[in-house]
Formats: structure tokens, C-alpha cells, sequence
């Protein structure tokens, strides 16, 4: 299967990127910072079968129109994903996010819970938005120092390296420099300040509704006891350590990652 062609979904003077295939309960893919809707290349043809399986570009990547403000905050980015689920006749789904996807979802299922039929954490980007105003801006100007000393593509492959695992094929770190390359800088920079200012575990401290978190055992950037604080925060969260991957399972180890996402998917839906 190819990865699905990019449709653009108008919302008054906006626009968003998604990939769509299949049909059935939805399954929301939300890529993270350095990434793009083409990452889930894997996830399509795994879930095709019997879900409506729907990547978005977030504001600010491909396609999507940049979010509104110079300094958003994840709420910002939840509301524009609610307005596309108004577009795409979405009343609920299963959002599965990555690293700052995984803090959109959760501040998609805090403005609107009844939606969220589940939270499949991956790598969860927690946010910066508990630490102090300096140590917030600290964070802010070391993720977007490189961009600005080494532009996008210098940027990219330097930060390959450190996403993906330990000995992983030359082939699989130019695959996600690759993908990194294809950022904009407005769109990383707001995204990046958004990142600045979340706070996860706000945004899921009263969701109760189905969730796991999983990571990758190897993951520096958002390390497995990082994780582990977030799946331990909510009763009803499970976690999972993903062995031999970093921070991006879903294209790491696929395979591993896809069985997880199935298993969660599956008890929720019965689509097995």
C-alpha cells in the first residue's frame, strides 16, 4: 500500500493537510515537532483494514496554514483540531500522538473529552509549562538555536542522530532527516513555543478516559521515566517500554509499536 495522497480540508480562511484511508472508527495520527503526516507511512496499510485512519499536518506543516499566534499554546492547536473533526463529520476517535502530538491530544481530550475515545501517548513531549519563566526560555532559545545557526536541513540531520536509537541503519536516520528537512520555520517556531508553555499532565488531570503511553527504551529526548510519570498520574493508564526503539517507535520498530496501537485500539472498538 502507498502512503495516501494528501487531501486539503478548508475551515473558513484556513487549511489543513490530512492523509486518509479506510473506514470504520477513526484513528487520529498527530506527528511531532520535526515530523510531517507522511511519518505514519507505516500505520496506514496496518489499519486500513478497519479503521478510518487520518493524519493530519499540524498548523504551521505541509500544507496547513500556520496557527493564528506568534506564541500559541496547545490549546490553540486542539481547537483547530477540533474545528477539523467538525469538517470531516468526526463525532469521536481514538487519537494517537506522538512526542508534541501526544500534547495536542491530550489538550484535545481537555476541551473536549467526549470526543477522545481514547489517548495513545507515544514519547509524550510533557511540555515546559511547569518550569520556571527562565528555565522555560532557556529550553526555548536551545530548540531553536539550530535552526537559526544551521538552517532546515543542516538541522535535520544533525538531529537524526539523536531521535533514533543506537545503531540503527544509515538508511532509517536519512529517512527521518529526510522528513525533518520538510519543515517550515514559522510552523516550527510556533510549534516549539507551544511546546514551551504545555503541560501535559494539566491537560490529562481529569480525562478519564481510556489511555495508554508507550516509549521507546532507548528514547533520550523524552526519556521512559518521563513516561512513566505521565502513565502513573492517571488510574486507568497503562505503560509500555518498546524495546530497541528511540523516540519515534512508529517508524523505528513498527512492527512492535503497531501491535501496541492494535491491542489499545482493538479493546475499544472490537474491530480485531
Amino acid at each position: 500500500m502507498s502512503l495516501p495522497e494528501i487531501e486539503i480540508i478548508r475551515i473558513g480562511s484556513r487549511q489543513v493537510e490530512i492523509r486518509q484511508v479506510g473506514e470504520g472508527p477513526v484513528l487520529f495520527l498527530l506527528h511531532g515537532i520535526g515530523s510531517a503526516s507522511r511519518g505514519w507511512i507505516h500505520q496506514f496499510p496496518a489499519f486500513a483494514g478497519r479503521y478510518r485512519v487520518i493524519a493530519w499536518g499540524a498548523p504551521g506543516y505541509g500544507q496547513s496554514t500556520d496557527v493564528d499566534s506568534e506564541t500559541p499554546e496547545p490549546h490553540d492547536y486542539a481547537l483547530i483540531l477540533r474545528d477539523l473533526f467538525d469538517a470531516l463529520g468526526i463525532d469521536r476517535a481514538i487519537l494517537c500522538g506522538n512526542s508534541l502530538g501526544a500534547l495536542f491530544s491530550s489538550a484535545f481530550a481537555n476541551i473536549t473529552p467526549e470526543r477522545a475515545a481514547g489517548l495513545f501517548l507515544s514519547d509524550a513531549a510533557q511540555g515546559h509549562g511547569r518550569l520556571s519563566a527562565e528555565e522555560r526560555e532557556a529550553k526555548l532559545r536551545a530548540r531553536l538555536e539550530p535552526l537559526e545557526r544551521l538552517g532546515v536541513e543542516d538541522m535535520a540531520q544533525a538531529r537524526a542522530g539523536n531521535l533514533l536509537a543506537p545503531g540503527v541503519p544509515e538508511e532509517l536516520r536519512d529517512t527521518v532527516a529526510g522528513i525533518t528537512a520538510e519543515i517550515r520555520p514559522v510552523g516550527y517556531r510556533r510549534a516549539a513555543w507551544a511546546l514551551s508553555m504545555g503541560d501535559l499532565m494539566a491537560e490529562v488531570a481529569g480525562y478519564e478516559g481510556p489511555m495508554a503511553v508507550v516509549c521507546g527504551a532507548e528514547d533520550r529526548v523524552t526519556p521512559p521515566d518521563t513516561n512513566r510519570e505521565i502513565a502513573a498520574s492517571r488510574p486507568q493508564a497503562s505503560f509500555t517500554l518498546i524495546p530497541g526503539a528511540g523516540h519515534l517507535p512508529y517508524i523505528e520498530t513498527p512492527d512492535a509499536f503497531n501491535r501496541l496501537l492494535a491491542e489499545f485500539a482493538d479493546s475499544l472498538t472490537g474491530a480485531a
